[in-house]
């Protein structure tokens, strides 16, 4: 997390997502919080390649399913020397995938089912779960 990070600054926020038009969509509807400063990982781009260029305070990982590439992803980020708080949005609860989630470096697992307006006390809570 940055150090300068105070109530009125702006909160850099990374999306992955292996679906182009998901993330995007999460994206925009996230531009709409002007507190959010809101990136996206380029299709192809690895995440960790991503983590490095845009030195966000949270990486946002949303998938219907999260597969063993995305997992395997967010657990090479989480030993990096790049580590950010990573929060995973679902589409469903999965008692299975929340524990290896966890066990990857996640440091939030959500449902989707959270509105827009509770996104970003979300994504403060992770960080500050991280920092901890």
């Amino acid at each position: 997390m940055r150090e300068d990070m105070s109530p009125g600054t702006r909160l850099r926020v990374l999306v992955a997502d292996e679906n182009p038009r998901r993330g995007h969509a999460l994206s925009e509807t996230l531009h709409a919080d002007t507190s959010l400063d809101v990136l996206t990982v380029p299709p192809g781009t690895a995440l960790v390649d991503a983590v490095r260029a845009y030195r966000p305070d949270i990486v946002l990982v949303d998938m219907n399913r999260a597969d063993r590439d995305a997992l395997d992803s967010i657990r090479a980020l989480s030993c990096s020397a790049l580590e950010r708080p990573v929060a995973l949005f679902v589409d469903e609860d999965d008692v299975e995938l929340m524990e290896t989630a966890f066990d990857t470096g996640i440091c939030s697992y959500n449902v989707l089912e959270a509105l827009p307006r509770d996104v970003k006390p979300l994504l403060r809570a992770a960080i500050a779960l991280y920092a901890r």
